[in-house]
């Protein structure tokens, strides 16, 4: 698996889970045959092994064979059952399910992870350090991946923030200062939200002339996307930047979050050109708007962008409504250090 990993021209962990889909899809493919039906199953069997072995290969060539632990391999296997469950054929799941061993094997692999992951989750919930959502997301990381954890929480938080959150008062720790950058944002995702209400109006009636279906799930998707725009909208009001006595708090409401202590903060600047901007180290984090406010960092750090782990900055370029404010409070902290 590993030295297959550069076949396909894409990174090593995007052809990590990539190899793994294309073994599945030829496995369910192979179902479908004539030889399959003849031995339904063998060819069940044979799914079932060929699901769990891909998975569970792309996993420690993932970590490493030495780095895997009794739960991880567990869960993985019971991925893999559950994953070959839901590909096989039906005649397959019925050939399955006329070996009661077969059946009960994998049954017993799903029940195991479900009751030890509840467990450790509990277990967890209570004693792991960090504040509230950490917990949560240590604990749920005992029954699934760590980052699809994250993306749940992040998910209920921003259903939250969207539906309920209604004149909440902005996220002001005691000891910080806030300083807002929503007064030119909202405007403009006001006016994206209604083009995409008129939108929804629109494709709806259109659509509906030709297939009903088409209609309700286009609908669906377009009062999700409405949603999920009023929660970005309420965050830039809720989540300013932040300035307390150890650090620098970056946000652009639900999209950017860093901290930055202040011991790492080089200088503050309110005028620069667009060629400091526009560099590859410079994190523009200004949302339809070009940044009046860019803190140089002392020593570099890792690009909070999920989609970009490895890029390197070594300064922040974001837009206040209030820079000079800003500007002269983040100064007096850093000589006040």
């Amino acid at each position: 698996m590993t030295a297959n990993a550069k076949l396909l021209g894409l990174p090593r962990s995007w052809t990590l889970l990539l190899l793994p889909l294309l073994a599945i899809s030829a496995a369910r493919l192979a179902a479908q045959t004539e030889i399959a039906a003849d031995h339904p199953r063998a060819a069940a069997l044979l799914l079932v092994w060929i699901v769990a072995d891909s998975l569970m290969l792309s996993f420690m060539a993932r970590i490493g064979p030495e780095q895997v632990e009794r739960k991880a391999a567990l869960a993985v296997l019971a991925v893999a059952m559950a994953t070959a469950a839901l590909v096989m054929p039906a005649h397959l799941r019925m050939a399955l399910l006329s070996m009661p061993v077969a059946a009960a094997a994998m049954t017993a692999v799903i029940v195991a992870h479900v009751l030890w992951g509840v467990a450790r989750a509990k277990r967890a919930l209570g004693t792991a350090p960090g504040t509230q959502g950490e917990r949560i997301v240590t604990a749920a990381s005992e029954l699934v991946s760590p980052a699809l954890a994250r993306f749940a929480l992040a998910e209920a938080r921003l259903l939250d923030l969207a539906l309920f959150r209604w004149n909440a008062a902005p996220d002001l720790p005691d000891g910080s200062a806030g300083f807002g950058y929503h007064k030119h944002l909202t405007p403009i995702f006001c006016a994206m939200l209604a083009l995409q209400l008129v939108e929804l109006g629109v494709v709806h009636l259109l659509v509906s002339l030709w297939s009903a279906k088409a209609a309700l799930v286009l609908s669906i998707l377009s009062v999700l996307a409405s949603v999920y725009l009023i929660g970005l909208l309420k965050s830039f009001r809720l989540r300013p930047v932040l300035i307390d006595d150890r650090c620098l708090r970056v946000r652009t409401g639900i999209l950017i979050d860093r901290r930055i202590a202040l011991a790492n903060v080089a200088g503050v600047r309110t005028g620069f050109g667009s060629e400091r901007v526009k560099r590859k180290r410079t994190l523009d984090a200004g949302l339809l708007a070009w940044p009046n406010i860019l803190v140089e960092l002392k020593q570099p750090m890792l690009s909070p962008n999920p989609l970009q782990p490895h890029r390197v900055i070594d300064a922040i370029a974001f837009r206040l409504d209030e820079p000079a404010v800003f500007a002269r409070l983040l100064e007096a902290r850093l000589r006040g250090r």
